[in-house]
């Protein structure tokens, strides 16, 4: 009781009554093109003068799913990892900051933008009275990954003999093959500051130039004496 609330950076803060590290930004409250020449200019998009909260940095909801099968009696052994996150918001830092720059913004540049991609941009990019806003950037950071999938040859003894061996194997597996999400950028699951200062370290939900998880194959030769 009597402490304020605590801000981790730009857009994140821990606020009592809500999940640490929640996201926090003035909304962006309306647009309209009001002389109709298919461009959000300054004024006509509106910013609210408070932050409010827009969601949870941190995921709220998590499963994970691993199942196997094996065929040709047991010679094959099929393997597969599916992860679920979701409940939880991303900034897209990269955008926001192309808009910072103007000239690099698709919301600004671009005549095929929407109007609500312009707004969006505009709204960071130029601001109005009550300063500027990455509101618009906000994204649900949902996700389903295809986190593993493995496929491993038991070798026959005879052929685990052959190599002085009493059993062998050979394994395929690959890592981070596909993703399904909402998400404009490349991969919602980054954390763009590590370990540093922003968004309190761990509570950092940004993307900012971030490499996405990377995906990778492993060839594996087990021999057993």
């Amino acid at each position: 009781e009597g402490v304020e609330p605590i801000t981790l950076g730009f857009i994140q803060r821990h606020v009592e009554g809500y999940p640490l590290g929640g996201i926090w930004d003035r909304p962006l409250l309306g647009f309209d093109d009001a002389n109709g020449n298919n461009v959000i200019e300054p004024g006509e998009y509106t910013i609210g003068d408070t932050a409010v909260f827009r969601g949870s940095a941190l995921p709220t909801r998590e499963l994970g799913v691993r199942t196997g099968l094996s065929f040709f009696g047991n010679l094959f052994n099929l393997a597969a990892l599916v992860d679920y996150r979701g409940g939880h918001w991303i900034e897209n830092g990269t955008d926001s900051f192309r808009c910072s720059v103007l000239i690099y913004c698709r919301n600004l540049v671009d005549p095929t933008a929407s109007l609500e991609l312009q707004a969006k941009g505009a709204a960071y990019g130029y601001g109005d009275d009550n300063g500027i806003t990455e509101w618009g950037f906000f994204e649900p950071a949902w996700f389903i990954k295809l986190r593993e999938l493995s496929l491993t040859f038991n070798a026959p003894d005879r052929i685990a003999r052959a190599l002085g061996a009493s059993r062998a194997s050979l394994t395929l597996s690959g890592r981070n093959l596909l993703t399904i999400d909402d998400y404009s950028g490349i991969d919602p699951e980054v954390n763009g500051f590590g370990q540093g200062r922003e968004g309190g370290s761990n509570f950092a939900a940004t993307d900012f130039f971030s490499q996405p998880q990377v995906r990778h194959w492993v060839a594996r030769f087990n021999l057993g004496f």
